[in-house]
């Protein structure tokens, strides 16, 4: 992932997320800070790609091993995948597969939440539009002139 620490790019979405008071600067960063997050995603969808494929051929090469070590044995598939699976180079891959799970998810969440910012903004935008159109004297009241 680029050049920052995931729990770096989480507290900069806690930032992102809120809505100040000032919403022109609020619109006109959102899609700035949506692309940002984006690129951040993507990297962590593609980390995810890479690793699932480093355990599948670490997988792999340790099976052939373990076939090596038990041919003078008649051992059934089970035997071998369990050779593989308590090996200590396995085992660090898979945690690094979780903890690139866990980022993507993370950014998931961080994405979706930009989602949902955009949406309310343009219910704002949409709302200030209303409140700007309507004469003054009459107030809008549950969508109901007075």
């Amino acid at each position: 992932m680029k050049t920052r620490n995931i729990d770096d790019v989480l507290a900069r979405i806690e930032q992102i997320v809120n809505i100040s008071p000032d919403l022109d600067t609020e619109f006109r960063s959102q899609a700035a800070n949506y692309s940002w997050l984006s690129s951040y995603f993507v990297e962590a969808k593609d980390k995810v790609r890479r690793l699932k494929n480093q355990l599948d051929i670490k997988r792999a090469n340790l099976s052939d091993i373990a076939r090596k070590e038990f041919a003078d044995k008649k051992v059934t598939k089970d035997v071998i995948e369990g050779w593989v699976i308590r090996r200590t180079e396995f085992q660090q891959a898979l945690g690094d597969l979780f903890d690139a799970q866990l980022a993507e998810d993370r950014l998931t969440a961080g994405v979706r939440s930009l989602d949902f910012k955009r949406d309310s903004l343009m219910s704002l935008g949409a709302n200030m539009r209303l409140e700007i159109s309507e004469n003054i004297r009459e107030p809008v009241v549950r969508g109901y002139k007075r």
